[in-house]
């Protein structure tokens, strides 16, 4: 009798915590569903000036981010990238978006102005820097004053004769470009951080992409490579590099975690780890 009683008990047990957990799922699906719907829509990206966010015009575009109820899609200057939704984790103010199990790359939303409708985001792909982003959303978007952009704000410098020019993040530090393959790096007072000329037959350029990074694009004959270098100490370093094959059909895109050091970038021995 006494085992009839105790099976019994662990059976009346059982069908109570499934009750208690079945009603505690909705209110949880119904949060997380809450939280997504909010996000989802149109944002652009907006900067603070002067205690309040303003739209920057650069005159080659506005970045933005476009989320559906499954997918992420960023709109970046010079490239764009879509993604589909891994996960969502919730806590407090904010809402990470995971575009990968393993948690290594997302996109952060923090509330930060609901007057506003702007708010903070932090996006980081993969091994790459961590970098913060404000963006309004679709139905504040003409509240936002629009402001022609400066040097600073673009990450470009005309005053400069180089090729092409950029400010590394909110740094001091700026990187350019001459003669197609020669890429120097200098501080606020013009002095010389790193010079570097790439060998003949190999193109770089500037992405710009704002963030406490350098982005450049590597390029030779029907190849190019995208990589974001940091500086580590003395050195700078990308973990990553992204190559491209471009054929008639199409390009070919393969992303590998790789360190590589800019002052020992060879264009020749980087893609052969793509073979």
């Amino acid at each position: 009798m006494n085992t009839v009683k105790r099976n019994l008990f662990l059976i009346l047990f059982a069908l109570w915590a499934g009750f208690l957990t079945n009603c505690q799922n909705p209110s949880s699906q119904e949060a997380k569903s809450k939280s997504q719907e909010e996000l989802t829509g149109a944002w652009t990206m907006v900067k603070e000036s002067g205690g309040e966010y303003v739209l920057v015009d650069c005159g080659d575009g506005i970045e933005t981010i476009e989320l559906t109820a499954d997918s992420i899609l960023y709109k970046g200057i010079m490239e764009e990238t879509g993604n589909k939704i891994d996960h969502l984790a919730s806590s407090g103010d904010t809402t990470a978006i995971y575009i990968d199990s393993a948690g290594t790359s997302y996109y952060k939303f923090v509330r930060t102005d609901k007057q506003s409708g702007v708010s903070k985001w932090l996006i980081k792909e993969g091994e790459g820097p961590e970098v913060e982003r404000f963006f309004v959303d679709k139905a504040h978007l003409a509240t936002i004053r629009k402001s022609k952009g400066t040097a600073s704000d673009c990450g470009t410098n005309t005053d400069d004769p180089a090729d092409d020019s950029f400010i590394i993040g909110n740094s001091s530090l700026s990187a350019s470009i001459e003669g197609g393959n020669c890429i120097s790096i200098k501080d606020k007072n013009g002095n010389m951080q790193f010079e570097r000329c790439l060998e003949e037959g190999n193109i770089v350029e500037l992405r710009k992409v704002k963030g406490d990074f350098l982005p450049l694009t590597f390029m030779n004959g029907p190849y190019s490579m995208d990589a974001d270098f940091i500086l580590i100490g003395k050195n700078w370093i990308a973990k990553s590099i992204t190559f491209y094959k471009h054929t008639p059909e199409g390009d070919l895109k393969t992303t590998k975690e790789i360190d590589v050091s800019l002052k020992d970038f060879d264009f020749g021995s980087v893609a052969e780890k793509f073979e």
